[in-house]
């Protein structure tokens, strides 16, 4: 262990190292207040994963809240600029986790890249996520979807857009009984039918997903968003050989999301422990410019699944009859590297 780490706590280690990686790519380190105006939450609340905020009124009688999300701290308090804008964080969100009943402090390590998302910078983020799972564990996979590429084939499909939030709420827990009541319901024609069925069952590697997504007629606008998606995967997978798969589960609010969504899973962690994706429209809701991605790595999630940190042997001093040469013995030994208490060990007394 080095002097740097010891004593660190296992997800801050793991903090420290992710900061580091983001760090080789240009990241900078952005430090965000643990609270916001209450109304940014209000107005973009389908953006959380939960509308519960804790809130508190400041001196000028002003509602704030405790952030529930850094993304979108992050771009409201970023600014436009002539190169994309590359941060890194290591912040609490304080929000009630999707399935919970109780707020809890979530400890998260993430970028934000908010600049012209062409292929080679959506293949980084790729590369960035898998990476990041990497130092987690190397038993990970990195699942993917793409909001537009799941728009274009509901209407594809003939799904009014009144029933998408129903669709895409079965298609994110894989309901294919749900699915295929609704088809029945709604008369689709067996095309459809089929097709809503395999974004439901299809989770595999990208490039083999694609070509069981092409068996379809599907329009041009679709399929150069499926080429898009090929591009993107194969110039990741050029240089980072991980597990990329592409399940259309990995779902945003349509609201905020419109490109690619990221899922991030360890072995041993039934859920995710990285979740980001595309926000063009968010940005575009805030006043923002361009384009934007990011993801973040949840460390309360990681907890369960990492070894103990071993505890440093700690030597012991005692003053005795002279204690400035305990003292200078002491600082002797701590800068060998050792962890020394300047005084008594502590004996159990029965």
């Amino acid at each position: 262990m080095s002097e740097i780490t010891a004593g660190m706590r296992a997800d801050e280690i793991l903090s420290a190292r992710l900061r580091a990686l983001y760090g080789q790519y240009g990241y900078r380190i952005y430090k965000v207040n643990r609270f916001e105006a209450y109304e940014l939450y209000v107005q973009n609340k389908n953006f959380l994963t939960d509308e519960r905020v804790l809130t508190f009124t400041d001196l000028n009688g002003r509602l704030m809240a405790l952030k529930p999300d850094i993304t979108l701290s992050v771009v409201r308090n970023t600014r436009d600029e002539r190169e994309p804008v590359r941060v890194c964080y290591s912040e609490s969100a304080y929000r009630v986790p999707r399935g919970g009943d109780r707020f809890q402090e979530i400890m998260q390590t993430g970028i934000e890249y908010i600049g012209n998302c062409e292929p080679a910078a959506l293949a980084e983020i790729l590369l960035l996520a898998q990476k990041s799972l990497c130092i987690i564990s190397d038993r990970y996979a990195l699942d993917i979807s793409h909001m537009g590429l799941v728009q274009e084939l509901l209407r594809f499909a003939r799904i009014e857009e009144t029933d998408y939030p129903e669709v895409l709420e079965m298609i994110r827990r894989k309901d294919r009984h749900g699915m295929q009541d609704f088809t029945a319901r709604q008369a689709l024609p067996g095309q459809s039918c089929d097709l809503l069925d395999l974004m439901i069952i299809l989770s595999g590697p990208v490039i083999p997903a694609l070509e069981r997504l092409s068996a379809f007629p599907l329009p041009e606008s679709t399929l150069q968003i499926m080429r898009e998606l090929e591009q993107i995967a194969r110039l990741s997978q050029r240089v980072w050989s991980g597990t990329l798969n592409l399940d259309f589960s990995v779902l945003g609010d349509m609201q905020y999301y419109n490109g690619l969504t990221l899922s991030g899973f360890i072995d041993g962690i039934p859920s995710p422990v990285l979740i980001g994706g595309q926000y063009d429209p968010l940005l575009s809701r805030l006043g923002r410019q361009g384009q934007g991605i990011g993801f973040a790595v949840y460390l309360n999630q990681i907890d369960r699944c990492m070894p103990e940190m071993p505890e440093k042997a700690i030597q012991f001093v005692p003053p005795g009859s002279d204690p400035e040469a305990a003292f200078l013995e002491a600082e002797r030994l701590r800068a060998d590297g050792k962890t020394v208490i300047l005084g008594e060990e502590e004996t159990d007394k029965c």
